[in-house]
């Protein structure tokens, strides 16, 4: 590793701030990530239904999340995989802070 290409910075596709962006940039992938932390496996129907979201954006989003290594395809039902559960579980506590802090600077 290059003095470059530090932890912080690398330039393969795990760069922390990278994998932060690529979820934040998509709010299917959001909400697709926030709905299997909570539920059972879903198939690409239920998500389009319970997430009122298209059919075109979920296959999308589904297909990113897995080249991720976030969701897998089990039987017809997606899951998050352990890394996915965990970086789903870090991102929706940093969306409940900034929210927290949004509504405490109204005051």
């Amino acid at each position: 590793m290059s003095e470059q290409d530090t932890p912080e910075t690398r330039d393969d596709g795990t760069d922390p701030l990278d994998q932060i962006r690529f979820l934040a940039r998509a709010e299917s992938r959001v909400r697709i990530v926030e709905w299997l932390s909570e539920s059972p496996p879903a198939t690409q129907r239920e998500l389009r239904t319970q997430l009122d979201i298209s059919r075109t954006t979920v296959a999308r989003s589904l297909r990113s999340l897995e080249e991720r290594g976030w969701v897998t395809n089990d039987d017809g039902g997606y899951r998050l995989t352990r890394v996915g559960a965990a970086i789903g579980s870090e991102f929706s506590e940093l969306l409940d802070t900034v929210r927290q802090v949004e509504e405490l600077s109204e005051f």
